[in-house]
């Protein structure tokens, strides 16, 4: 009894490697968001759909992550940080891993598309540019890598808005997707101080390696503002209320202020500046929302004290 219970907890946590279930739940997270946030005002908004848009999106996501953990896994075994990644360490085959994650894209894409075309095509898109792009040749050859693997990385808000209405270039759209694309620098460069000698063992030329910490942390420090930046403008394209002024604003400053402990002390503050940066983009994503919902209750609540 024991070993089969060991056994399972094995090939789930195997699996949870594998797909990167951790990343799988924020780009759940942040497609769902902007889906609620590109509805029209006063729009029906259908459980349903949503519902079975993250089941697709889910079996998407979770392909997407497996095969690229099959593309690399002889990279993933020269560092340490990967090098426990249940390919390297052979409790997975390559092969086995290639045949989950065509099993999972074409099941989540063909889910996808009976929902709505243009947003399977999306999905289909950043499959390509993340797995085969980025993973097999902006990664391993460019220093700035991370800057163009960042536009697949924000399609999750462009795909959860395309499920809404289909305008790819509303201003929700356009605000979310920079949002996103801003946000990934900071969070990867700041990991990627941290594992430098990793990165440079296993020979990918990320910039920490190929151009040293310090210009980094100064593309950390552009990449920081222009993403606080636009949050703080997010008024401009999205509706904005007590959340904003409560919760988002402070929150800007707080990381500012991170960034500041971070880019003088990096080895003492990295953590905590990474996982600051972590939290604030779904503190950003969520407070538009609260914010639309209260905006809704109130319009409709005077609707009904009207009706008296």
């Amino acid at each position: 009894m024991l070993e089969s219970y060991l056994m399972i907890k094995t090939v789930f946590k195997d699996y949870y490697k594998l797909s990167k279930a951790g990343i799988v739940v924020f780009a759940l997270l942040t497609a769902s968001f902007s889906y609620i946030l590109a509805l029209p005002r006063f729009s029906y908004f259908s459980f349903e759909t949503l519902a079975f848009f993250c089941l697709a999106f889910y079996f998407v996501s979770s392909g997407s992550f497996i095969l690229n953990q099959a593309q690399e896994w002889r990279w993933d075994r020269k560092m340490n940080r990967t090098k426990r990644r249940p390919i390297p360490q052979g409790r997975i085959s390559p092969l086995q891993a290639y045949f989950l994650a065509g099993l999972f894209l074409f099941f989540g894409l063909s889910l996808l598309f009976l929902i709505k075309a243009l947003t399977a095509i999306l999905a289909f898109i950043t499959v390509v540019l993340y797995n085969f792009f980025y993973t097999l040749w902006w990664k391993r050859h460019l220093k700035y890598g991370a800057v163009l693997g960042a536009i697949p990385g924000a399609m999750p808000a462009v795909i959860g808005c395309s499920l809404a209405d289909g305008d790819l270039f509303q201003t929700e759209t356009i605000y979310l997707f920079l949002l996103l694309f801003f946000w990934q620098m900071p969070h990867f460069w700041s990991l990627a101080i941290q594992y430098r000698a990793d990165y440079k063992q296993a020979g990918f030329p990320i910039l920490p390696v190929s151009a040293g910490n310090e210009k980094t942390l100064h593309q950390i420090g552009f990449y920081t503002l222009a993403y606080l930046g636009l949050s703080l403008i997010s008024p401009l394209f999205l509706t904005a209320g007590f959340m904003y002024l409560f919760l988002l604003i402070p929150f800007a400053f707080v990381l500012l202020y991170q960034f500041y402990q971070y880019f003088y002390k990096p080895q003492r503050h990295w953590l905590k500046f990474f996982v600051w940066v972590n939290m604030s983009i779904l503190v950003y994503f969520f407070v538009p929302v609260l914010d639309k919902w209260i905006f809704h209750s109130v319009i409709q609540w005077q609707s009904s004290m009207a009706g008296f």
